[in-house]
């Protein structure tokens, strides 16, 4: 049943079950993370004002300062800009193919520029013909000669050098028996042989700005000088001179070109029996076998096989029995090292070539 209204009965509050106060719940622990020392300096992080410059004037805040780097930002984004230049002809050369260019370089030599010159040499090399009766003085030979040292056996045509040899040997032979003019050839001469470049004083009236000055054309110019010594070296007397002669054209069997090689060589077997030559005939082979065996590099030793082909041409073919040449590059090709069985290889493939065998 219920109760009836205005006997209301009032509820008691729960006894607490202990008379002692009950402590509250413990609270959760925080976990601090444990911070690793590392050793390295504690990186400073700058405090970046939120604070804008348009912002500073409404507020009154002060406003940020600006760095050096910006300020020269700045600076430079608020300088005028200046007007580019563009050169023409550089941008197109860009678009320009290697053909292209290798075809304007063929055309700078052309047909008719090669006539003209190969015209000039033939009319220099008429000049020493006997049937033209015609003497030379000496300052017209000190230009020829040096024009054709200069221009002609530098020149990148091989038909051209071949006729700009053949001219400067010409006048060589013709006048090289007069001692005025052979004490101004063979300076020259050794000169060109030594350094590849001709001497330009004496090309006046002409200008010396368009002479060859690449290493192709020094090689080309010593592969011509060297006919030209040999060939004045036919009508000097003085033994001295020819020796020496002889001993230049050795040195220049180092040159690293086997077109001066076989040119040098040319010359040398025509000297062999010339001024003392003869007599020094043992002790240039001994040389000559030794550079061609045990040399340094492959240049010296296929030049020292040609120049054992040459000596053994201009002495005779009997110098191989009696010096013993046969049997020494035998010796090397059977029991010497690779370098010595490479270089006999040289000289028996020279000496066949020369003599006919």
């Amino acid at each position: 049943s219920f109760p009836a209204p205005g006997n209301d009965v009032e509820e008691k509050p729960p006894k607490p079950s202990s008379i002692f106060p009950v402590a509250p719940p413990p609270a959760a622990k925080v976990t601090k993370k444990k911070v690793i020392d590392t050793g390295l300096p504690k990186k400073k992080t700058k405090k970046v004002s939120s604070v804008s410059a348009s912002m500073s004037k409404i507020t009154g805040a002060p406003a940020p300062k600006k760095s050096a780097a910006t300020k020269k930002l700045l600076a430079k984004v608020a300088a005028p800009k200046k007007e580019r230049s563009l050169d023409q002809d550089s941008l197109m050369d860009q678009f320009k193919s290697p053909s292209s260019t290798k075809k304007e370089t063929a055309e700078a030599d052309s047909d008719s520029k090669v006539a003209t010159r190969m015209g000039i040499l033939r009319a220099i090399s008429s000049l020493t013909d006997p049937s033209a009766n015609v003497k030379l003085d000496l300052p017209v030979l000190k230009i020829l000669l040096s024009f054709l040292m200069s221009f002609g056996l530098g020149d990148g045509n091989e038909r051209l050098r071949n006729a700009s040899r053949d001219a400067a040997r010409d006048i060589v032979a013709s006048y090289g028996s007069s001692e005025e003019a052979a004490s101004f050839f063979l300076p020259q001469l050794e000169g060109v042989l030594n350094t590849g470049r001709a001497d330009e004083t004496n090309l006046d009236p002409l200008s010396p700005e368009k002479v060859p000055k690449s290493v192709v054309a020094s090689d080309f110019r010593k592969e011509g000088v060297v006919v030209s010594l040999g060939s004045i070296a036919l009508h000097l007397q003085d033994d001295a001179k020819i020796d020496g002669i002889v001993d230049m054209l050795l040195k220049a069997l180092n040159t690293p070109s086997e077109d001066v090689q076989s040119s040098v060589a040319l010359c040398l077997s025509k000297l062999m029996k010339k001024g003392t030559t003869q007599q020094r005939v043992e002790s240039l082979l001994d040389d000559l076998m030794n550079e061609c065996i045990h040399g340094s590099n492959l240049a010296s030793r296929r030049g020292a096989a040609y120049g054992i082909s040459a000596v053994v041409k201009g002495s005779g073919i009997a110098s191989l029995k009696k010096y013993e040449v046969v049997k020494r590059l035998e010796e090397a090709c059977t029991s010497g090292s690779p370098t010595s069985k490479e270089g006999s290889l040289f000289a028996i493939e020279l000496l066949s070539s020369r003599l006919g065998i």
